[in-house]
């Protein structure tokens, strides 16, 4: 497979807010959201899309940042895609459902943008 893209990422995690729009990340025992499912949670929406190109997250990664973790991955991203990319995160692992998710950090950055 190529290399994955950041806007192959974003798109994926735009596909499983719209296929699951109401839907609540609960980290369940674990002290931080999980990338990767573990038998009794699904990833988190990054986890989900990730997993989606076969994208492997190391245990010892579950817990990083995910714009630092693209990184690791070697995904090229821009300051706004990270920024973007953090955003989401928060709001996801803060108990917002997936698609209020993204369309609050898309006015929040349009805001900014001045757009």
């Amino acid at each position: 497979m190529s290399q994955v893209t950041f806007e192959q990422i974003e798109s994926k995690v735009r596909d499983l807010a719209d296929q699951q729009p109401d839907y609540v990340y609960d980290r369940g025992s674990h002290r931080d959201c999980q990338y990767n499912a573990d038998g009794t949670q699904p990833g988190c929406i990054f986890g989900q899309a990730l997993a989606a190109f076969d994208l492997e997250v190391p245990e010892d990664m579950e817990g990083t940042p995910i714009a630092d973790l693209i990184g690791w991955l070697g995904i090229n991203t821009s300051v706004l895609q990270r920024i973007w990319m953090r955003r989401v995160q928060s709001s996801q692992d803060t108990g917002h459902p997936w698609r209020e998710t993204i369309e609050k950090v898309d006015a929040k950055l349009a805001g900014l943008l001045g757009q």
